[in-house]
């Protein structure tokens, strides 16, 4: 990997404070071999397996260290979703704090599961696996799915089959198996001319225990138009398709 990094910085109490936190995390690149420029869904899936236990791993040795709160990591696709090469990559970052979106979704979750037992994450692929309108995909190793409250046009997550909150915690028999799916949430794109996207992983914070209620997933968000004022101003997203008509135009690619 290349990438640049400086050392966690932390308060008298081993607590970081407001001014430590612009002097600690890193940022750093997973980097497929020389002259590969493919996209995701068309290298040998042995490579996309590759990615995922360095991903894997990496998140296990960021817990083990226990500088930061957590590692996000994404595939930026093209110039329009934030990508700097069109070599093929995922990008990695140790952040100080978990990300607002993440805390959201780990909450929500957590309501949920109280609501209605179980995990929230289990029961989405339950009830989509019985035919459900908004599936695209599944396989003995994954589900992928339209949201209910799409955030981007023809957005998809990539939800593992198997109740597990932490990433960390993946064994190979499933990465190997998983890869797969993941290349085929990539691929239903090209119904839709394959428009730059960010694909990002949503997994349990370094510092929390969340296992009863959350689910790691991968989530897939095609970048079709720029932002506009509203969301901006209000973040609240404008989506032009509904979920299930998404997923209608997205299985020509797959069938």
């Amino acid at each position: 990997s290349v990438g640049a990094r400086t050392d966690a910085a932390a308060g008298d109490a081993g607590f970081m404070t407001l001014s430590d936190v612009d002097r600690a995390g890193c940022w750093s690149t997973l980097i497929a071999p020389r002259g590969e420029h493919r996209e995701l869904d068309e290298v040998p899936t042995v490579l996309v397996v590759e990615f995922l236990t360095a991903i894997r791993d990496q998140i296990r040795a960021a817990r083990e260290h226990g500088a930061t709160a957590y590692i996000q990591f994404v595939r930026n696709a093209a110039a329009q979703a934030g990508a700097m090469t069109d070599h093929l990559c995922f990008e990695s970052y140790d952040l100080p704090q978990v990300p607002h979106r993440l805390a959201e979704e780990i909450g929500g979750a957590a309501r949920l599961s109280i609501r209605a037992g179980g995990c929230a994450y289990c029961h989405l692929v339950a009830d989509e696996s019985q035919g459900g309108r908004r599936m695209l995909h599944r396989d003995p190793f994954g589900l992928v799915v339209a949201p209910f409250a799409s955030r981007s046009a023809f957005e998809t997550w990539i939800v593992p089959n198997t109740h597990s909150a932490d990433f960390a915690d993946t064994d190979a028999a499933t990465i190997n198996g998983f890869a797969s799916t993941l290349q085929t949430a990539v691929r239903a794109l090209r119904a839709i001319g394959m428009p730059p996207y960010n694909l990002m992983l949503h997994t349990a914070p370094l510092r929390e225990r969340v296992d009863g209620t959350y689910h790691w997933h991968w989530e897939l968000h095609p970048r079709l138009r720029p932002i506009g004022g509203l969301e901006l101003a209000s973040g609240i997203p404008v989506v032009p398709i509904s979920p299930e008509e998404a997923v209608v135009e997205l299985r020509r690619a797959l069938a």
